[in-house]
């Protein structure tokens, strides 16, 4: 697994290597500045089209406590 932040890396250097976020975006069909506001950290989660393009997908997982709750 990996972290948002390290999603958030990969998306930077891959719009490094496509030339700029405007490139990258054209072609994955997406909106520039919906790219370039989930590299900024603007969004609390990275959407499912951008993970998608990135070849990821997000999963979220719900794992025991150790520790006993009041009530």
């Amino acid at each position: 697994m990996i972290s948002q932040d390290d999603l958030r890396n990969i998306l930077r250097h891959r719009c490094e290597a496509a030339g700029s976020i405007t490139k990258w975006a054209a072609m994955n069909g997406l909106n520039q500045s919906y790219v370039q506001e989930t590299i900024a950290g603007n969004y609390q989660t990275i959407g499912p089209k951008i993970c998608a393009a990135l070849g990821y997908r997000k999963i979220i997982q719900f794992v025991p406590c150790n520790e006993k709750q009041d009530g």
